[in-house]
């Protein structure tokens, strides 16, 4: 009885020295394993997202080089795979067939026959059109209901909702869609709801040819302030996501110039939109950030399994950023601060701000400028406004005007010791760009 027992607890204590000495793989590392076979298996969303966690160090030793080719693999993969993309409208169709869940396709067919398809900010070209499209709103509709039927939160779905309200002869049939495109974040949706709250709409729209038209030179002011101040916030978040139209109206309503409307007049709002859309229009401009446009974009590479718009870009960013490129550690931080591609981190996009404007990029300065003189994600320094808007006012004419009105309001000691600190800021620059240049 005792040597069974003796055996028993033998074998119960080198069981659990064995176990011990076999580590569980954490969650990260299990990610990363996961990530990496399917990669392996020629996956492209696979080898970006690997690309990834090579980065972060995330279940794998920090790894940039590995990154770096990831990012590089994943790319080619997804420019490959565009090259075999249709280039007919039955071709697009056949291939809509094909992939049904691919809902994006659906979209570009309806804005096809919408005459939509804006080709200078697509790489996108059917054969056989004279024009964007074959103008057909009927045909348009029925793609776009396809994709709303099956009630999904997707962007794609929100985009076809915002389709169908402008198409639509019915106020309420409109004003439904908006909504619905509303609640699945998109901006342009928000923007455009906000009319309803913001105008007296029901005397200055009327509809030709399916298409809600807006007499904007009739347009007057709700009288009702309840409805007009959530007017005021629908546009509000459609600024806070990307919305640089929704921005430009802020401004207009803050500055309030003719009094015509039912709050007062709001200067220091009024600048910080104004300074918002200009942030916004020069980050859609020069770095072609598809999401801060109105209204629809396509490329080839949104119409591939898994991929929405934006992501070749987006990681094509991400790739030029590992290489020091300030341009792209900007870019990388404008999808961080809207959480588009890669999930919000305003931590990290403040991070990526201030490495890029350490490197001198001007968009990068003007940005950090704003975040400085507003106290938004860093504390409140207007001598660093200063100095940021000032070197970045060399190359841009927004930022020198902003320097402009800063100094109606500062004393000679406050302008002079801005001034000292843009000689300084200028010098740590100079600095940044000589190490970077020598990695």
């Amino acid at each position: 009885m005792v040597c069974h027992s003796l055996r028993t607890w033998t074998l119960i204590i080198v069981t659990a020295i064995h176990f011990a000495g076999c580590k569980e793989p954490s969650r990260e590392e299990v990610e990363f394993q996961n990530t990496k076979k399917c990669a392996e298996a020629g996956s492209y969303m696979s080898l970006l997202n690997l690309g990834i966690l090579y980065e972060k160090g995330v279940g794998v030793r920090k790894d940039e080089k590995m990154a770096i080719e990831c990012y590089r693999r994943g790319l080619e993969l997804i420019w490959e795979e565009q090259r075999k993309l249709p280039t007919t409208i039955d071709g697009w169709k056949l291939l809509a067939k094909e992939s049904p869940s691919n809902n994006r396709l659906k979209l570009l067919i309806g804005a096809y026959y919408e005459g939509m398809l804006d080709t200078r900010y697509s790489d996108i070209h059917i054969d056989g059109t004279q024009s964007n499209g074959a103008l057909d709103t009927k045909e348009a509709i029925r793609w776009y209901k396809q994709i709303t039927e099956e009630n999904s939160w997707s962007s794609v779905c929100a985009e076809a909702h915002v389709r169908l309200a402008a198409l639509s002869e019915n106020g309420k049939v409109h004003r439904n869609h908006l909504e619905e495109a509303s609640r699945r974040g998109s901006a342009e949706a928000k923007a455009k709801l906000s009319d309803v709250y913001l105008y007296d709409n029901n005397k200055n729209v009327s509809y030709e040819d399916g298409r809600r038209i807006t007499l904007l030179g009739e347009t007057k002011p709700n009288n009702n302030t309840i409805e007009f101040i959530h007017g005021i916030r629908l546009l509000e978040e459609a600024a806070d996501i990307g919305g640089s139209y929704a921005a430009t109206m802020l401004n207009w309503i803050h500055n309030n110039y003719e009094g015509k409307y039912p709050i007062k007049k709001d200067e220091v709002k009024a600048w910080i939109y104004e300074r918002l859309e200009d942030e916004q229009r020069s980050a859609a401009d020069e770095c072609k950030i598809w999401f801060l446009r109105q209204g629809m974009s396509f490329s080839q590479s949104s119409m591939l399994p898994y991929m929405e718009e934006g992501i070749s870009e987006a990681y094509l960013w991400r790739l030029r950023a590992l290489s020091g490129d300030a341009r792209a550690i900007y870019a990388l931080s404008v999808y961080f601060a809207y959480g588009k591609v890669f999930a919000k981190d305003t931590a990290e996009s403040i991070r990526l701000l201030k490495l890029s404007a350490s490197l001198g990029d001007s968009l990068a300065l003007i940005s950090l400028g704003n975040r400085y003189y507003d106290g938004n994600g860093v504390i409140k320094d207007e001598i660093e406004a200063y100095a940021c808007w000032n070197l970045a006012g060399c190359e841009s004419k927004r930022a020198h005007e902003y320097i402009v009105k800063m100094e109606r309001h500062m004393t000679e000691e406050g302008r002079l010791s801005a001034q000292k600190r843009t000689r300084e800021l200028q010098s740590e620059i100079e600095k940044n760009k000589a190490t970077a240049s020598r990695k």
